[in-house]
């Protein structure tokens, strides 16, 4: 007699779902959050009980290569050093731009101040 799916005699009817699982592991460059590596392991198969299963459909073991991985570690340290600029060393950079400004600003209005300053003549009083 034929078996259906090697699951026993072929004129018994066999009903199975279809479930599937994936383990996912996710290496990520904490001050970027960019994606450095990984690892991918989907699993799906028939089974009367999921905790059993009876017939595979598919089954692998997925990851980045060495070039994959190299390519991924350059663009996280790239962004990472983009926002290393834009929340370090650009504030740093715009705040001693302003104080410089803050005083050559400064500097100008004083001198401009004592150059200009008008001097009172008072008329004398008629009368007295």
């Amino acid at each position: 007699m034929d078996e259906k799916w090697g699951l026993g005699d072929g004129d018994e009817p066999v009903t199975m779902k279809r479930y599937y699982s994936n383990v996912r592991d996710i290496y990520v460059e904490p001050l970027s959050g960019s994606l450095v590596s990984g690892q991918e392991t989907p699993y799906q198969y028939f089974a009367r009980d999921p905790k059993l299963p009876e017939v595979s459909i598919f089954k692998a073991s997925l990851s980045l290569d060495d070039t994959g991985r190299a390519e991924q570690v350059a663009r996280a340290k790239d962004s990472a050093d983009k926002l290393t600029w834009v929340t370090v060393r650009g504030p740093v950079l715009a705040a001693a731009v302003g104080g410089v400004s803050l005083v050559v600003g400064s500097a100008l209005a004083v001198g401009r101040r004592s150059r200009h300053t008008p001097t009172l003549h008072r008329a004398p009083m008629s009368g007295q």
